[in-house]
């Protein structure tokens, strides 16, 4: 309890700089949130099961999870960091030890899924792959098919249960929007709905949310695919490069979405840091910035 105390007290010193806002690119600085009160959870976690691999994540959810147009060109030699030096650290951070979890293949991601299949049975894949990983973060980007259900109250229920089973055994989970489906005016009210749900319960549970949606809307044909459901990607003659960060990449789906995630998972990590670097300080004056 004394050294969670100092940990807190170090905490309030670094407040002002937990909202990632504080970037090169403010048009992007609504679109990841993690307040002060993210800080003040992941200190807990950190005290509270201090054997998680703090630099491992775990992915799940459906399609756009599972791709590997998603987070596996970090381990390529693709990546145009476009002058983003800070995240080439965290890169290195999150894959220097064997089985990277950028190309990793979960157990608990696969095309169609949704929330009901990753929690369903005695022993939930989302379970089964933190059993795996032993990662202190999970990117729990649910959403683009449980929306077809067209039940937000459902979605609610599952989202936080998934949510509590993770954060029961020491991990947070990092949570994103759907992106839009302009094509399906029906859907798309209900995308709506549920990203409502997920930012209204990532504020509630003190976690970190991305807003794939609202970055995504400001791109050429809301960044999606012929499908107009999936994320697309910047391609150059023939190849394909999901991780070119340049002016020209970041009009593309996956190229916005791989670098929000890159960019989350680099504040997330120097928050994790600082909290390590706590220095000692009193005990009596240690909770006085808390609410």
């Amino acid at each position: 309890m004394k050294r969670l105390a100092l940990i807190l007290s170090a905490l309030c010193v670094l407040a002002a700089s937990f909202k990632v806002g504080a970037t090169s690119e403010p048009a992007r600085e609504t679109r990841i949130k993690i307040e002060e009160e993210v800080g003040k959870h992941l200190a807990r976690l950190l005290e509270e099961f201090p054997d998680r691999a703090n630099d491992r994540f775990m992915k799940l959810g459906g399609s756009s999870v599972v791709s590997r147009a998603f987070l596996h060109c970090f381990e390529s030699d693709g990546v145009e960091f476009d002058g983003r030096d800070e995240l080439e650290e965290a890169r290195e951070r999150f894959s220097a030890r064997r089985g990277s979890p950028f190309t990793r293949q979960s157990e608990a991601t696969r095309v169609g899924f949704n929330l009901r299949h990753l929690l369903t049975g005695r022993n939930p894949l989302l379970l089964r792959e933190l059993r795996a990983t032993n990662a202190r973060f999970a990117l729990l980007f649910a959403g683009a098919n449980d929306v077809m259900g067209r039940n937000p109250n459902v979605y609610a229920e599952r989202l936080d249960r998934a949510v509590a089973l993770l954060l029961e055994r020491g991990v947070m989970p990092i949570l994103g929007s759907i992106p839009p489906r302009p094509r399906s005016r029906e859907i798309d009210r209900y995308v709506d709905e549920f990203n409502a749900v997920t930012e209204e319960l990532a504020r509630a549970r003190a976690l970190p949310f991305i807003d794939f949606h609202a970055a995504m809307s400001e791109l050429p044909r809301s960044g999606l695919a012929a499908d107009g459901v999936h994320p697309n990607v910047y391609r150059s003659g023939r190849r394909t490069l999901p991780c070119d960060f340049t002016e020209e990449g970041l009009q593309h789906g996956y190229n916005i979405r791989n670098l929000l995630v890159m960019e989350a998972l680099a504040e997330l990590m120097r928050i994790t840091d600082e909290i390590e670097r706590a220095p000692a300080a009193p005990e009596e004056s240690s909770l006085a910035c808390l609410p």
